[in-house]
């Protein structure tokens, strides 16, 4: 390929340029992500209001609900932008990541954290099964404490 002047351009040139367009979208996005983030916690904000506001008219019931659903609605818009933007930006990361060579790296790594995160789940829920069938071994134990405590109690009284 050649630019204007004539002269030839590399495909390392081409895939710098590609790597800075990337990154400048990568921000776009992010930036994006942000905004429509700060809309749905103002739109959170708005629903909390309404929900709170005295009711204390006809008027002001039907206002209120008319509230309720157009930020209903609002927020079911600015949620499904927002997942939309977050896939594209995913996507774009992964592109950017193959380029400069840190996408199996960045793989790996989530793996290896998705395996330690089931691990630490699996070994919590076995810790908590494991405490209830303790307490349930322990029940006859409890019950022949309590019972001599209260035979103790009805020979001294």
């Amino acid at each position: 390929m050649f630019n204007q002047r004539g002269t030839k351009i590399s495909s390392l040139s081409r895939i710098d340029n590609s790597i800075e367009s990337i990154k400048n979208r990568i921000d776009k996005l992010d930036q994006q992500i942000a905004d429509l983030t700060k809309e749905i916690f103002n739109a959170q904000l708005v629903r909390a209001r309404s929900m709170f506001s005295a009711n204390t008219n006809f008027i002001q019931g039907f206002q209120k609900r008319i509230v309720e659903s157009s930020v209903n609605n609002s927020l079911e818009w600015h949620k499904l932008r927002l997942r939309e933007i977050s896939n594209e930006r995913n996507m774009l990361q992964d592109q950017l990541d193959r380029y400069t060579g840190k996408f199996w790296s960045k793989k790996i790594r989530k793996f290896f954290l998705f395996i330690v995160a089931w691990t630490f789940l699996a070994l919590l829920f076995s810790v908590i099964l494991l405490g209830f069938v303790a307490a349930l071994y322990l029940l006859p134990v409890l019950a022949l404490i309590v019972f001599s405590y209260i035979i103790i109690k009805k020979l001294n009284v």
